[in-house]
């Protein structure tokens, strides 16, 4: 009898663990998407204190808000191009970047 009682408690605890699992997996929050426009901006009058120049920068949507991404973005100076690489610095949104 012990050992049915054992077992049962074995199985059930498992069945917890795989419902906690599966809960976890399939979480229904959704992340938190980078505000990439105000991120251009900012590219934008980097580019024009530093270098009193006018720029048109484009950058990708849908990034995640997560500390560790890297992305990049297009800086238009005159008839030149310019890659920018993006990385967020914490979770709350900021960034650094660099013209390359």
């Amino acid at each position: 009898m012990v050992a049915y009682v054992a077992c049962f408690l074995a199985g059930a605890g498992v069945l917890a663990l795989v419902a906690l699992i599966a809960g976890l997996w399939n979480s229904t929050s959704t992340p938190v998407i980078l505000n990439t426009d105000r991120v251009a901006q900012a590219i934008e009058g980097s580019i024009r204190t530093q270098r009193h120049l006018t720029s048109r920068v484009t950058c990708p949507v849908n990034i995640v808000q997560q500390k560790g991404v890297v992305f990049y973005c297009q800086a238009a100076v005159g008839a030149r191009n310019f890659r920018v690489v993006v990385t967020e610095v914490d979770s709350d949104g900021h960034v650094t970047f660099v013209v390359t």
